[in-house]
Order: C-alpha cells, then sequence, then structure tokens
C-alpha cells in the first residue's frame, strides 16, 4: 500500500523542478530602498500668475498672465520694504512730464536704498532712502516724507519708470492721471535706464552730440506722410546712444512733416523733415532744404503705452549705411526715447499738456 504514496511525492517533486524556482521580487537586493514601479506623482507647480490689488494688498489671479507666483506674491503684497525693487536700481535720464513741467534732461541714481534726484541745472532736487508698498514708491527727505506712485515698462533698449511724487509731507496722488495736473504740487518724471542687454547703452558718460552727416539715399518708394499713430503729436526725450548727447530733445509731428529741436550743445537748433510712411515701422525723413538733390534718413520706430505718457523708440541711420536694422542697431547710429500725451489712445490721462 505504499507504492501509491510513493508515486504521489515523484510526481510533486517533479513538477516542482519543471517549475522552477521563484523569480526574486528584488533583483538588486542592497542596504538601499527600491523605488516603487510606478512612483505617485509629486505635486505640480502651478503656472497661474497673480497680480498684487494696490487697494485690497491682496493677491488676485492675474487676468493677463501676470509676472510672479502667489507665493511670491505674498511676501511683498502689502508689506512696506525699504528695499528698492530691483529693476529700479541703476543711473536714470529723464523728463517732468506733468502740466508744470521744466524744459530739460533729469537725472536720478538709485541704489538698494535710497535715490538722488537732480534738476537740469545739475542741482540736487531731491535725495534720502525709498520706500515700497505694491505700487508705491516714496522718498524720506530731509524735510519729511513725499508718497509716491511708480511704474515700469520695458522698451527696446531702456527699461522705463514713471514715477509720480507728490509734496513733502502731503497726501500723494491717487493716480498718474491725477499726478500730471501738477495740483498740490505732485510732479511725475519718466527715467529710462539701460537694460543689461543692450551693451551699446551707456549712461555713466554723456558726450556731445555725433556730428551729422549726410544720409543715404532713397531706395525704395514710400508712401508720403506721418504715420497715423504719430500724427499731430509732440514728443519730448532723450538722445541714448552710444555718445549720447545731453539734454531734452523735441520732436514735433503734424501731416506730412516733423520739426527737431535739439538743446544748443547737440548740434544746433530745429531740422525739419518731410516724411514718408514704409510698413509698420519705418519712416523716411527728407530734410526740408535747398538742395536739389536731398539725401534722406531712414528711421525706425516703435510705440508702447504707459501710465502717464506713451513711449516712443525711435533710431535713425547716417549717410552711407542702409539705417538701423534694429534698435540694437541703432544704438550705434542715433537713438532716441520720447515720450508724448497717449492721444488718442483709449486710457488718455486727460491732464497730460505737451506745447
Amino acid at each position: 500500500m505504499r507504492a501509491p504514496a510513493v508515486i504521489c511525492v515523484a510526481f510533486l517533486f517533479a513538477f516542482v523542478v519543471a517549475q522552477g524556482p521563484k523569480p526574486n521580487p528584488n533583483p538588486n537586493p542592497g542596504p538601499w530602498p527600491q523605488p516603487p514601479n510606478n512612483p505617485a506623482p509629486g505635486p505640480l507647480e502651478s503656472e497661474d500668475r497673480y497680480d498684487c490689488d494696490p487697494t485690497t494688498s491682496t493677491c488676485e489671479l492675474s487676468a493677463d498672465g501676470g509676472s510672479i507666483t502667489l507665493s511670491d506674491c505674498k511676501m511683498t503684497c502689502g508689506k512696506v520694504s525699504n528695499s528698492t525693487p530691483p529693476e529700479l536700481i541703476g543711473t536714470f535720464r529723464g523728463l517732468r512730464v506733468d502740466n508744470k513741467y521744466q524744459v530739460g534732461e533729469w537725472r536720478a541714481v538709485i541704489d538698494k536704498h535710497t535715490a538722488v534726484i537732480t534738476d537740469p541745472s545739475g542741482k540736487v532736487w531731491a535725495q534720502g532712502s525709498l520706500s515700497a508698498t505694491n505700487e508705491n514708491l516714496g522718498l524720506t527727505v530731509a524735510g519729511g516724507f513725499m508718497s509716491g506712485l511708480r511704474a515700469w515698462l520695458v522698451t527696446e533698449q531702456v527699461g522705463i519708470f514713471t514715477w509720480a511724487l507728490g509734496a513733502v509731507n502731503q497726501p500723494g496722488p491717487m493716480d498718474f492721471d491725477t499726478a500730471m495736473s501738477g495740483k498740490n504740487n505732485t510732479v511725475v518724471f519718466v527715467f529710462a535706464r539701460c537694460l543689461s542687454s543692450s551693451s551699446n547703452c551707456n549712461f555713466s558718460k554723456v558726450k556731445a552730440f555725433l556730428k551729422r552727416s549726410e544720409f543715404e539715399p532713397l531706395a525704395k518708394k514710400p508712401i508720403p506722410g506721418v504715420p497715423p499713430a504719430l500724427k499731430g503729436k509732440i514728443y519730448r526725450g532723450l538722445h541714448i546712444s552710444k555718445g549720447g548727447c545731453p539734454g531734452e530733445c523735441r520732436f514735433s509731428f503734424g501731416t506730412m512733416s516733423v520739426n527737431i529741436t535739439f538743446p544748443p550743445k547737440c548740434g544746433g537748433p530745429n531740422y525739419m523733415f518731410k516724411v514718408a510712411t514704409v510698413g509698420d515701422y519705418r519712416m523716411w525723413w527728407t530734410p526740408i532744404t535747398k538742395s536739389k538733390k536731398p539725401q534722406v534718413v531712414r528711421a525706425l520706430w516703435a510705440l508702447d503705452g504707459g501710465p502717464a505718457t506713451e513711449f516712443l523708440n525711435l533710431a535713425t541711420g547716417f549717410g552711407g549705411t542702409p539705417g538701423p536694422a534694429n534698435f540694437s542697431a541703432g544704438m550705434t547710429m542715433n537713438e532716441f526715447i520720447l515720450a508724448g500725451c497717449q492721444v488718442p489712445y483709449p486710457n488718455s490721462p486727460a491732464t497730460c499738456i505737451f506745447k
């Protein structure tokens, strides 16, 4: 009766041998923990961007993409800091643009905590420590506190800092439109500084204006007339290209021409040009002279809106050159950053008047 049991055991042994050993679930054992075959997904960084509401000092989801994450917004929104916003650190050249403006170039040197502003005569107009909250930027001077508003805009070659300041120890401006009126002795500046990406922009030294030379001949047929966006406007600004001229420049556009006024140290009085439009971003300027073969200037332009004024970036070439292919090339020729009243810009400050 033992034969069936022996047969059963033999059969079971043969079956196990045929199946082989069970595979090791951990083929590379070691003292370190092995990662799971399907790790659980970790938290993803939100792509949402936020803006700080200056009225409520709360972070709101941006409708247009914003620029900062929620965590970064919460670190600064509604909190007073005596550290200058990093984009505002540098050497600035600018203009006063409120309705009580003085003609001439203003300067500002801003570091991590302080600012010094000089007027067109070179006299220190204000200096002191800065304090920033949301869109506000105030200045503590010897006599007290000047409350202010700030805005930052990046153009092709320079950053534009618009700064509205109230009088010492007086209520500051509620908005840029109110500040532009000049009521209660408020002032509005537009300052420009070189961007780090602009290798040919240097505001550390301002040299004499580059000598005017003959301009290249007209290469193709343009459409006579000033671009519609510039017609009837007056722009005040600065010569910002390499070796830039100090002082305020002025460009007055009609419907068919432009009148340009340079400071006395910058090449003389007015220049008059007939204007023709070439495409969306170029103009041809023909000098209004008695010459039978007047030469032309090729100009490249771009327009940006701002909180108190709009900004015209303008680059021109010299004779014997094809003119600037872009604004970076314009910085080695003649380039200007100009401020103008935003008329008929949709959000035009009604109080902006350039005469």
